[in-house]
């Protein structure tokens, strides 16, 4: 399990010193030093802006600034690693929370990293399996197939059939842990202290993405996913998932079987082959439909990377590091926002967005249901396997943004999943059309909603409720009632803000006691030197001197800090 302290200050930046140096002067390199006075809110962070500063004077590090300020922001992701890259891919699909033009810039990140030694392969499969890898397959390709920012992977033969060995990075846990940490204390210091940011609620954004990664870095959750997906499947002859092999599988690594397919973009290997890519996508289309309308469990992110076209016509599914869920009653809605866009019925759609996403406060819904319906009226000019829903989806995100609607994590999964799978599904057969495909699986749920059991069901369950309160009522009363008499009663108030107003008064009144002590002081010494020569003995009247001298002093300093405060708060 990934840990990400919340409450991050000096200790956790003097912890992570080393890092924080390497993220800072990533950031400088591509120009945006500028973040460094906002960031600078604490002695730590000072200094390691001081340090950063001062690396590159001594580097002569060039500034990069004559490029777009995303392409910048990419690079800098790409150069920061694994976290950050998976950060950007993750953002690259959120145009409701980012610019559009760093959306489409994030996108051209790619998932590469530096092989590892099979050194460090082995002794890992060596601690989690128990075993040598030499001793557990009959054969063992030392030579990986792929390295990713999470894991590597071998090709290798178990009792006689083909597998995969997928094993974790060494020390990513820690790594991700590292980069997690920083994140969210930047992403609070920027929420806290600059308003145009703020709005995009940065820090919620990590937190949504510490739990993604927290799933993919668990090799057990995703082969779990696997076997969920393929017993959903199993009597759909058309779509295949790979075997996982339970015994050889723990959180740092998966082994399943192997799967020699061939990659949708790779038309010339499909021709030669002579597949049906016509049926390849509607069964590609048909299959997550199913998965997203009928179980509510799919892939979550069916690219061409992890599909797979086996004989027969058949499409494979790989790596579950990311599903999506959704409930039954967010299936209804996002089947009533299908449908009441097909009407162009704005006012609807309004109401349903409400429901699908999050914001601090509710927009002008006028203006709001004025832009959807330009957008919409727009696409439903034409047929529709005429309409390219990935460019629409943008469009209706670019409007999101700006009303500062952000969606909920599962339903941008299942938006997410729907555009990867049209991406797909046209490289195969450019005439496919996901909304067309979705209509039966849309009306199907819409028309559920008017099933006489269900009907029944609504109508029973509020009643029941009633008359379990009704039930439960009298005996509450009297506990109300007795608690009154006894004198037990009682309310608890909560004052919002009571914190703050607390601790303003306990530094005001350590001040006001502070200046009492100093005044007292002065005026004590004062006294001893008002006195003649002949009443006080010469030490005391020195004492008298030093004690008015360095009471001053103090009172001076003291003075000096409030009118600094002062200005400052201005």
């Amino acid at each position: 399990m990934i840990r990400i302290k919340k409450v991050v200050g000096m200790t956790h930046a003097r912890r992570n010193f080393k890092r924080y140096i390497e993220i800072f002067h990533v950031f400088f390199k591509y120009g945006f030093g500028g973040f460094f006075h906002v960031l600078g809110v604490n002695s730590t962070l000072k200094i390691i802006c001081r340090t950063v500063h001062r690396k590159c004077k001594d580097e002569r590090s060039e500034v990069i600034t004559d490029l777009p300020i995303e392409v910048r922001m990419r690079m800098a992701l790409e150069e920061l690693g694994p976290t950050f890259i998976k950060l950007g891919q993750i953002l690259s699909t959120r145009p409701d929370l980012i610019p559009a033009e760093f959306a489409t810039e994030f996108s051209k990140l790619q998932d590469n990293a530096p092989y590892f030694s099979i050194e460090e392969a082995c002794e890992i499969i060596q601690q989690e399996l128990g075993a040598k890898a030499a001793d557990i397959f009959d054969d063992f390709n030392y030579e990986p197939l792929a390295a990713a920012s999470i894991g590597q992977v071998y090709r290798a033969v178990y009792r006689g059939e083909e597998v995969v060995v997928k094993v974790q990075r060494p020390n990513i846990h820690k790594i991700i842990e590292i980069d997690l940490e920083i994140m969210l204390h930047i992403a609070l210091i920027l929420e806290r202290h600059v308003e145009e940011i703020a709005s995009f609620k940065p820090s919620t954004i990590i937190e949504e993405f510490t739990k993604s990664l927290e799933r993919e870095i668990d090799f057990k959750i995703e082969a779990k996913e696997t076997k969920r997906f393929k017993e959903n499947i199993k009597d759909n002859p058309n779509i295949y998932a790979p075997r996982v092999y339970d015994v050889l599988t723990t959180s740092r690594v998966m082994v399943a079987e192997y799967i020699d397919g061939i990659k949708p973009e790779n038309i010339e290997a499909l021709n030669k082959g002579d597949f049906d890519k016509s049926l390849l996508a509607e069964n590609s289309v048909d299959s997550v439909l199913k998965q997203i309308f009928d179980y509510g469990f799919f892939h979550a992110d069916p690219h061409p990377g992890n599909i797979l076209i086996m004989p027969g016509n058949i499409v494979c599914f790989i790596d579950f590091g990311m599903v999506g869920k959704v409930s039954p009653k967010q299936k209804e809605y996002f089947a009533s926002l299908i449908l009441n866009i097909l009407n162009k019925k704005s006012g609807k759609i309004v109401d349903i967005l409400f429901k699908l996403t999050h914001y601090d406060e509710e927009p002008d819904r006028d203006t709001l249901e004025r832009e959807l319906f330009i957008i919409i009226d727009e696409y439903l000019l034409y047929s529709l396997k005429d309409i390219d829903f990935g460019k629409f989806l943008s469009e209706l995100m670019d409007v999101f943004a700006r009303f500062n609607l952000r969606l909920k994590a599962e339903i941008f999964m299942l938006l997410k999943a729907l555009v990867s799978l049209e991406k797909t599904g046209r490289i195969l057969a450019p005439e496919v059309n996901i909304i067309e495909k979705a209509n039966p699986y849309v009306k199907k749920i819409y028309m559920e909603r008017f099933n006489v059991k269900r009907i029944l069901t609504n109508l029973v369950d509020p009643v029941s409720d009633t008359m379990i309160l009704g039930s439960e009522l009298p005996d509450d009363l009297r506990v109300i009632t007795k608690n009154i008499r006894a004198g037990k009663f009682k309310f608890d108030i909560n004052y919002l803000g009571l914190d703050l107003l607390r601790k303003t008064i306990n530094r005001v009144s350590n001040k006001i006691s502070l200046a009492i002590v100093l005044a007292a002081l002065i005026i004590g010494h004062s006294m001893i030197l008002a006195q003649p020569p002949s009443n006080v003995a010469h030490f005391m009247k020195n004492f008298g001197r030093l004690g008015f001298i360095l009471t001053v002093i103090i009172a001076f300093c003291f003075l000096l800090s409030f009118f600094r405060k002062k200005e400052r708060n201005q």
